[in-house]
């Protein structure tokens, strides 16, 4: 009996490590790494890194999203939206921000990074 103590114990501590170690991980990679694009869509949730140049499609239900990723900034080329919101939305690049295609369920924010300047809801 005082034997599965001990292995409890030990388990334990174990289950605790590894807990600690992935959320340590995980809160840098969040607040301090490298920051990246997140989409999410019909499609999915995807990731890319901010400071890779490239062009992304994204389909959805109203069409083709054409976002692209440029010099640290992502924009929308294309949305098919009947106002072009996302379009006007601009570039984003800093943490926090993002755009959005309503119609064409498209979301984008940027992850990671530094932070994004101080707004009015923190005071």
């Amino acid at each position: 009996m005082t034997m599965m103590k001990f292995f409890d114990f030990v388990f334990l501590t174990i289950s605790v490590g590894v807990t600690v170690v992935s959320g340590l991980a995980a809160w840098k990679n969040t607040s301090t790494g490298n920051p990246l694009v997140e989409i999410q869509s019909t499609q999915g949730m995807f990731a890319y890194p901010l400071g890779i140049d490239r062009d992304l499609h994204i389909k959805g239900p109203a069409g083709v999203t054409w976002l692209k990723i440029r010099n640290n900034q992502v924009y929308a080329v294309q949305s098919p939206g009947p106002r072009k919101i996302m379009m006007q939305m601009g570039k984003i690049s800093q943490n926090g921000q993002w755009i959005a295609s309503v119609p064409n369920h498209v979301f984008v924010r940027i992850v990671g990074g530094r932070p994004a300047t101080v707004d009015a809801i923190v005071f």
